[in-house]
């Protein structure tokens, strides 16, 4: 299947569009919506920098996670 993408901005709500040769006169699919807009890359996400954020902080993780793990056990 071939396809055709082509980005135009409205002149008077009209866009003229020019389909190559190998389409030939056969019926073609005209889909048309707005363009998003370019969103700033997204930054990665580095663990190490959160590694010890706790550890001053008088913090029992184990016994947080433990808890958190807890809640979710069920008698069916």
């Amino acid at each position: 299947m071939e396809a055709l993408r082509v980005i135009k901005k409205p002149v008077n709500s009209t866009i003229t569009i020019t389909l190559p040769e190998s389409f030939g006169d056969g019926e073609v699919e005209v889909i048309v919506r707005p363009v998003e807009k370019i969103q700033s890359p997204k930054k990665n996400f580095d663990p190490t920098k959160y590694r010890g954020i706790w550890r001053d902080k008088n913090i029992n993780i184990d016994k947080i996670c433990r808890e958190m793990r807890e809640e979710w056990e069920r008698d069916f």
